[in-house]
């Protein structure tokens, strides 16, 4: 049997001015033909996952493109032509096949095309036929729309935020896709969209509500005609109607089944709508605890300026409260500064710099910072994943500096990098376990690799950023309203 592969995967902030182009992708991996399984073979990732179940049943898998960028604004038309063009040029070649396996996000919007994962599982199925399976992965911030759920025969979703069941999913995907090609199941799906979406910081699954729908969903999964059942929180910055938490089961052959149960499912989000909201600290009171506190590291996770929500990962109102107290033991990941590195850079190992760092990008992320530290590295920024999160991956930050501004180790970057794997420090010869302070720009994926390390806890900070909990900051056109939180219901 042969499977067709591809991904095309982009969380869109539609509020960013970053436009994502095909240098975008480039920067974060854009793969092609074997060269993805040379990246993705033997990694913790859906698409290793892919690649695992092919070899254990004996099938083969025909590998088109992956291309994934930073979260950031829409994805350029003509890289999405580009790269939609290859996935399908890339089945017409295989000849006969026997499904299409992809690997998606569910948040990307195209300039033009607002459901990007729609009009990607719509063509496919237009080209292959409504016989042929197919069966794609999605993000737990997927916003899933009508037309997706039409064009495929079952959509895997993230049950874990952070993500670290990707592995799995990518396994289940592939084992249903086999089984329905060899006629053993018949993957058909129910589908429930809500009028509500929430700041991703409030969408950790380890934590009530969604800990609590989680529950309820294992439970229901025992009955054996269910194949699995995915709740998609979705990604609120994506401001289209199809924005906002879904639910989607897929049961074997009773739809009615796979329904009734995402109506159960929804009908218990809802009811929990008003409990995804928590305690968040501003940057004076982040500082003042993380200081006092009595052990170190004390993790503070930057929420509103997370670049893996598609914020500018330039914000430095924490940074500067951390200057202004004199905190002497903290590091800083990461700052996306390419002016400052550069300064830092021609200066030299060893230099003592005086540089602005910082708010380069747009107007949401606050004020630029002067600091004067010493340049202690220059890195390539590369490095192996070894936390739970995409373990096996190979990542860059970009050329890197480390800046100690006396005592806060700053991270200044090309890239815009979401801290989510303590390699990111220990690459660059930062122990984090020394540390009293790490300031981390992350919503809740820094949690799988950090939170073990926190001995003095986790604060989650609330400055200036397009990734600010409060969605009602943000001037929403496209979205369906009503909407829960921006209107009471």
């Amino acid at each position: 049997m042969r499977f067709v592969i591809g991904h095309i995967s982009h969380e869109t902030n539609a509020f960013s001015p970053i436009r994502t182009d095909h240098a975008e992708f480039v920067k974060r991996g854009l793969f092609r033909g074997e060269g993805i399984a040379k990246a993705y073979c033997g990694t913790k990732t859906h698409i290793g996952g892919f690649f695992d179940v092919a070899a254990r049943e004996g099938v083969e898998l025909i590998p088109t493109i992956a291309a994934g960028a930073t979260p950031a604004g829409p994805v350029a038309r003509e890289a999405y032509d580009q790269y939609l063009q290859e996935l399908l040029d890339g089945i017409s070649a295989a000849g006969k096949i026997d499904g299409v396996l992809l690997a998606l996000h569910g948040a990307m919007m195209v300039e033009g095309k607002p459901d990007g994962e729609g009009d990607i599982l719509s063509a496919v199925r237009q080209l292959v036929g409504k016989d042929m399976p197919v069966v794609s992965t999605l993000d737990l911030h997927a916003n899933i729309t009508p037309k997706m759920v039409a064009n495929a025969d079952a959509l895997f979703v993230y049950d874990t935020y952070p993500h670290v069941d990707t592995y799995e999913k990518g396994v289940i995907a592939a084992e249903t896709i086999i089984r329905a090609a060899r006629g053993g199941v018949r993957p058909v799906m129910g589908f429930r969209q809500l009028p509500m979406m929430h700041a991703v910081v409030f969408q950790y699954t380890g934590a009530i509500p969604m800990s609590t729908v989680f529950e309820y969903v294992r439970r229901l999964e025992d009955n054996e005609k269910v194949i699995d059942i995915c709740v998609a929180a979705g990604f609120p910055w994506s401001d289209f109607d199809g924005a906002g938490y879904s639910v989607v089961v897929t049961t074997d052959g009773d739809r009615d089944l796979a329904q009734r149960l995402a109506d159960e499912v929804g009908d218990l989000s809802w009811n929990l709508r008003r409990l995804f909201e928590r305690r968040l600290y501003t940057p004076e009171e982040a500082v003042r605890m993380a200081a006092a506190s009595p052990v170190g590291p004390v993790v503070m996770a930057d929420v509103s300026d997370n670049p893996g929500a598609g914020a500018s990962c330039d914000s430095v109102e924490v940074v500067r409260v951390m200057v202004e107290h004199g905190v002497k033991s903290a590091a800083v990941a990461v700052i996306a500064d390419t002016k400052a590195l550069e300064l830092c850079a021609k200066a030299g190992v060893g230099s003592k710099v005086t540089v602005t760092i910082g708010a380069k990008t747009d107007s949401f992320h606050g004020k630029p910072l002067e600091v004067t530290g010493r340049v202690r590295l220059i890195s390539d920024g590369v490095f192996l994943r070894k936390g739970p999160m995409s373990t096996g991956m190979v990542n860059t930050m970009g050329k890197t500096v480390v800046l100690n501004v006396d005592g806060i180790e700053i991270l200044l970057t090309e890239q815009r990098v979401q801290p989510t794997d303590a390699e990111v420090f220990r690459s660059v010869g930062i122990e984090p376990l020394d540390k009293q302070m790490l300031l981390l720009k992350s919503c809740v994926h820094y949690r799988a690799a950090f939170e073990p390390l926190a001995r003095g806890g986790v604060l989650e900070v609330v400055g200036p950023g397009l990734s600010h909990p409060d969605l009602n900051l943000l001037p929403f056109k496209a979205i369906r309203r009503p909407m829960y939180p921006l209107d009471e219901a």
